[in-house]
């Protein structure tokens, strides 16, 4: 009778489909009392804009944290004996995912369970089921779910607490688990943290602290991550302490039973702490001592486990005394054949993005391996994902990735969300030129941007960074036409927010090369005087705020022997900040020493698309450029070599200038 309740109680889960299947169910009997265990078997996810592909959401960074394993047919349910300690009595059964109405079918045919253990298991599987009507409802009906998940919590509020005294700490982790559940399905947690059903459940939770073992809390951690950082401002009980207060007190009880964790209770617990972001005196200290736990079990956590950690770590801003990292890049360039999903190269790429692990081109050498030998699985936000990561660690993918992706991105981008061509275009105008024919795709562009104008026809789901993001990298691509700037400007005006520093200067960045070209603009009639004004100021106080650097200094020296007068200065109208030399003939050139922060990581001698860019306004404003690369000036040493070297370069600055 009791693997009867324990197998639809995982049935029920398991129909949830990716965010809540393959719990551990286990029959805990050690004073004649039963209830009923679970351990969430699919590590955290970030759920705040929706994405494709199989399980899991795109979160505020963009990025796709999944809750899927691998294995996504039938689930396992454990059922063990007296006290939930595994022995030689215990079974392995195979349940397959059933849908609601299998489920309650089943219910039926259990006989006369005893009373306490069927209002823990009648609340807990109600709770289950409304989770599995929503899931479906909102796929079906749209918003018009809304109401019934209001009706479902209000209904389940009185149900918990008519059976107050039934419920038992492992029922209420339970409940908190199944009601991220919910918010995952309906991508409405901000709505869910505000219902009264959610202040008493935390409320009893918070009565049940002491009680929880390493499972209960990881599984109440990975819920109030579900619902966001919202849920943190809930008051429990008579509003002295809040959720917040509640994740503080389970992160100390957690610390005290460190050695308990199992690889899946710390991607929940990493993946609570991250989203929350609770802050509390000990969490450095407890998170280093997760890390400790992680490297020593390495080996037992799955590929959705490593990739999960992966966006934990990087959230958490993790200090890496450990050198736990490096293992984990080890251990995925090792099991790579094993990342079957999108999802998983995606969450490990942004992760190296986040922690700024710029010097670990062999693993993402292999995720570009692995990527463009799967990329027919792949959705955009992965795509698009994974370029944001590549842009943000300076790494080029290479020519034949970067054509697969532009295949798959024009299938599907007119599908994009805003935040996704934002990123694509980011990328994109860094890595510039990669076409054959040596120019960068103009149908992609073209289908970018009418792709971006769409989500305006749809709603608000348009944001100033995204519109600031994708002018700026279409004036870098040389892709920006008239049309375009006006309906990008009208577009900030009629949102109405506030513009940041770095979104003032990317716009003004984007106004320029239509004073040094055709089609040339009156920026004072084409642009509203309030707004030119402040982007114009943020962008000339960050030019003139430019250091010179010491190789520039040795560059002048040289350049004066041979008759040039040096000094940095702002050219092209007041615009842009150079080194220029001028000698006696009125040879006016401008000195660009190519750093390593100017170039890709691995590809030495390609430039980024911004100092491009740099080189066309120099260019186009009178100023024939002298490119120096740091590491050959550093090589030469005296001064005749260093002579020689200059006028080399000032040779062929002229020949192309000619």
């Amino acid at each position: 009778m009791f693997l009867a309740r324990s197998r639809l109680l995982e049935t029920c889960r398991c129909s949830l489909g990716g965010d809540v299947g393959g719990a551990v169910i286990r029959s805990v009997s050690s004073s004649g009392k039963r209830g009923w265990e679970s351990n969430n078997g699919k590590e955290g996810g970030d759920s705040d804009s929706s994405g494709g592909g199989g399980g899991g959401k795109f979160g505020r960074d963009g990025v796709r944290v999944g809750v899927n394993e691998e294995g996504e047919g039938n689930k396992k349910a454990k059922v063990n004996g007296s006290g939930g300690a595994a022995d030689g009595h215990s079974k392995t059964i195979k349940i397959p995912a059933i849908n609601s109405v299998v489920a309650k079918s089943e219910r039926k045919r259990l006989k006369d369970p005893p009373l306490e253990s069927l209002d823990i298991y009648d609340t807990v599987t109600d709770l289950t089921r409304e989770a599995v009507e929503f899931w479906k409802g909102f796929t079906k009906k749209g918003p018009e779910a809304a109401v019934k998940l209001d009706e479902s919590l209000v209904r389940l509020h009185r149900l918990i607490k008519k059976k107050r005294r039934s419920l038992d700490h492992v029922s209420v982790a339970m409940m908190v688990h199944q009601l991220a559940s919910i918010c995952t399905a309906s991508r409405m947690g901000h709505w869910v943290v505000r219902h009264a059903f959610l202040k008493d459940l935390l409320t009893l939770a918070d009565e049940f602290r002491e009680d929880f073992d390493v499972n209960q809390i990881a599984n109440v951690m990975w819920g109030l991550g579900k619902m966001g950082p919202h849920a943190l401002f809930v008051r429990l009980g008579d509003g002295e302490r809040t959720a917040k207060d509640l994740v503080r007190s389970l992160a100390v009880l957690a610390n005290a039973s460190i050695g308990d964790f199992t690889p899946l209770a710390i991607c929940q617990v990493l993946y609570g702490l991250a989203v929350l972001s609770p802050e509390f005196p000990e969490q450095e200290a407890f998170v280093e001592l997760l890390a400790a736990v992680a490297k020593q079990q390495l080996s037992g956590f799955s590929t959705q486990g490593i990739s999960v950690l992966f966006v934990a770590l990087a959230k958490l801003d993790h200090v890496d005394r450990l050198y736990l990292i490096p293992a984990m890049c080890k251990r995925v360039e090792d099991q790579i054949v094993h990342f079957k999903r999108p999802q998983q190269l995606c969450n490990i790429a942004w992760g190296l993005a986040k922690m700024r692990r710029t010097n670990s081109f062999s693993l993402l050498n292999t995720i570009v391996a692995r990527a463009t030998a799967t990329f027919d699985q792949f959705h955009l936000p992965e795509i698009t994902m994974l370029l944001w990561a590549f842009y943000k660690l300076r790494f080029y993918p290479g020519d034949e990735f970067l054509q697969q992706a532009e295949i798959r991105i024009r299938k599907m981008c007119d599908r994009a969300k805003p935040q996704e061509i934002s990123n694509t275009l980011l990328a994109l105008a860094d890595f510039g030129s990669y076409a054959p024919d040596g120019s960068m795709s103009k149908d992609l562009i073209e289908d970018l941007k009418a792709a971006l104008k769409k989500p305006v026809i749809r709603g608000p789901d348009i944001e100033t960074q995204h519109l600031t993001n994708a002018v700026w990298s279409l004036a870098i691509l040389d892709q920006l036409d008239i049309n375009m700037l006006n309906w990008i400007l009208d577009s900030i005006s009629t949102i109405g927010r506030r513009l940041n520093p770095v979104q003032k200067r990317q716009i003004y960045q984007s106004l320029i090369p239509f004073t040094l070209f055709e089609p040339k603009l009156d920026l004072k009639k084409t642009v509203p005087p309030s707004l030119l004004q402040v982007c114009q100021s943020s962008w000339q106080s960050k030019q003139k705020d430019g250091v010179v650097i010491p190789p520039m200094v040795e560059v002048f020296n040289v350049l004066r022997k041979i008759g040039y007068k040096c000094e940095s200065k702002m050219v092209g109208g007041e615009m842009i900040s150079a080194s220029t030399a001028v000698n006696t003939q009125g040879v006016k050139v401008a000195v660009e020493i190519d750093t390593p922060m100017r170039c890709f990581r691995n590809v030495r001698d390609r430039r980024l698309g911004r100092y491009l860019w740099r080189e066309r306004m120099l260019e186009g404003s009178g100023w024939m450029v002298l490119r120096v690369r740091l590491d050959e000036w550093i090589a030469l040493e005296g001064m005749s070599p260093r002579l020689e070297y200059l006028k080399a370069g000032l040779a062929n600055a002229n020949s192309k200038g000619s």
